[in-house]
């Protein structure tokens, strides 16, 4: 089916609007075969590109200068999006200190590309949104160019499915969904994902389908780690070990699903797209209380880590005034450099209020930005167990393979809280440990 489609769409260029942590992989997908404009505000991002030089993980320096000046051309002109037969939009979608939908990313895209509409172009939205935004966000703004959408533009929604640092499910193989105005826009829109991607291409009835679908993925998880979040607390109190508790209840072959609890949530979907569902759904009379309640139990955990931090302490019989603490790991998930609303962040804003002395220790983070400030991380983990306490926080592979029980029983470590379950218990030594959710109080 692949060379069929590839047939058909010879010749075709696509635009990506946004190179970042979703454009970016995006683009170097479709440049296997396709010729790119990789379009971004940001001259930063489109020189560091040019150079040849990438900024996120998922894409290698050798795989950038693969395609760059082949099929993949950065730029900051918008006039280059004129030649393009798909403009993917690819921006973020954040929320506002009320927790509120900023579209402002999505709206201004939206606006540069209705500058240079041309007719027979499709524009397709990746970024996650509540159902409507394509239709009553975008479809506006591109229709004061004069153009019709349905019938001189065409419109589409197929919301990204990428994962950092995932080397397994990647862009290439991750199944995809797309929605479009019309039966034959969905069906141009699959084609052309198809002719890129393995995995299958589900076409959805319509374009508000695809946008819910993508936003119900994010709610389920962020209520289902705030439920076992929850326990975990709740189990904690009762003597009952929540670890122990998702070991037995993953026996289950059906109706089951383990989430796990841990510091928070993080990155640009779970701790975000909830409250864009809860805004979509208030403005049309309804409340989302399992929504609403999900995120305040999420965020509430970084606070009830940096509490177990401190109880350790004082039973260590340390002084939190007098006291150093070290976070091990910064980043929102493992084995990846990306810090996007990681809750391991509020930790240390937590810990700096009522301790002398907060670092910590990322191999995937040499520096980080905490209200304005850069506060450079320990260059090795020795340095970092030099320190009164230490927290667990992100389960990176290099954490478990390094021997931490040992190291920890030699340093002067004297209390020790591990968030994600990473630690033998029964190795550490004369030393004050908790696990979050472990049932054993200290």
């Amino acid at each position: 089916m692949a060379s069929a489609i590839e047939k058909v769409h010879k010749g075709t260029t696509i635009g990506i609007v946004g190179v970042g942590y979703v454009g970016l992989p995006l683009a170097i997908c479709f440049s296997e075969k396709y010729k790119v404009i990789g379009y971004d505000t940001s001259t930063k991002k489109i020189e560091s590109l040019k150079k040849g030089t990438s900024y996120i993980d998922d894409v290698t320096d050798d795989t950038l200068k693969r395609h760059l000046g082949i099929r993949f051309f950065p730029t900051s002109d918008d006039e280059e999006l004129k030649d393009c037969d798909y403009i993917m939009i690819a921006v973020p979608t954040p929320i506002d200190k009320d927790r509120k939908p900023d579209l402002g990313p999505v709206i201004n895209a939206t606006k540069t590309i209705s500058g240079i509409l041309q007719r027979g172009q499709t524009i397709i939205l990746e970024s996650t949104t509540y159902p409507g935004t394509v239709e009553e966000i975008m479809k506006p703004i591109l229709e004061k160019s004069g153009l019709r959408a349905g019938i001189d533009f065409f419109l589409a929604y197929s919301p990204e499915r990428i994962d950092p640092g995932n080397k397994k499910n990647t862009i290439y193989n991750t199944p995809k969904i797309v929605g479009g105005i019309d039966e034959k826009t969905t069906q141009n829109v699959k084609d052309i994902y198809q002719s890129v991607i393995s995995a299958p291409i589900m076409a959805v009835s319509n374009i508000r389908t695809a946008e819910a679908t993508k936003i119900f993925e994010n709610v389920f998880r962020a209520v289902n780690i705030a439920l076992v979040n929850e326990l975990s607390i709740i189990f904690d109190n009762m003597g009952i070990n929540i670890w122990e508790v998702l070991d037995a209840a993953s026996t289950k072959p059906m109706g089951f699903m383990a989430h796990y609890p841990g510091v928070g949530v993080g990155g640009h979907c779970i701790p975000v797209d909830p409250y864009y569902l809860s805004y979509k759904a208030k403005k049309i009379g309804h409340t989302t209380r399992f929504i609403e309640l999900a995120g305040e139990i999420n965020h509430y955990m970084p606070i009830h880590a940096a509490y177990l931090a401190m109880d350790a302490m004082i039973k260590a019989g340390l002084e939190l005034e007098n006291s150093s603490v070290s976070v091990l790991g910064v980043s929102y998930k493992p084995n990846t450099n990306d810090t996007r609303d990681s809750p391991s962040i509020s930790l240390l804003e937590q810990l700096s209020e009522n301790v002398r002395e907060t670092r910590y220790f990322d191999p995937f983070v040499p520096n980080l930005t905490i209200n304005m400030k850069e506060l450079i991380g320990c260059p090795s983990i020795e340095e970092a167990l030099d320190s009164d306490c230490i927290i667990l926080a992100v389960p990176h592979d290099i954490f478990k393979e390094i021997g931490l029980e040992e190291k920890i029983n030699k340093s002067r470590i004297k209390a020790v809280v591990d968030c994600k379950n990473m630690l033998d218990k029964k190795r550490i030594q004369n030393i004050v440990y908790k696990c979050l959710g472990d049932g054993d109080k200290i």
